[in-house]
């Protein structure tokens, strides 16, 4: 069970910074976007405030997907992390 979380985490982390790379090459990000009338905007917050970013289609939809593949399995992955550290006091415990 540790060596499968710890894969998955290391998975999940370069996801979070490939997400980070990404959002930056494409001027922001779709969960803050908004789609109206046909057009689809990634939102972008800069010091200055935030602002629009017009983008195709797929480029929002990309963005959207990308955005929930960190946020879905994250509580997953806490959960594991609790359930290793469980394992780990048991076997110091046994010991």
């Amino acid at each position: 069970m540790k060596k499968l979380w710890q894969v998955l985490f290391v998975i999940w982390i370069v996801n979070f910074f490939a997400y980070l790379i990404v959002a930056s090459v494409l001027g922001g990000e779709a969960l803050d976007g908004k789609a109206e009338a046909g057009r689809y905007y990634l939102y972008n917050k800069t010091r200055e405030g935030g602002r629009f970013h017009e983008v195709d289609q797929s480029v929002y939809i990309f963005s959207i997907v990308h955005s929930y593949s960190l946020i879905i399995p994250f509580p997953f992955l806490a959960c594991g992390a609790v359930i290793v550290e469980i394992q780990r006091r048991k076997k110091v415990l046994s010991d």
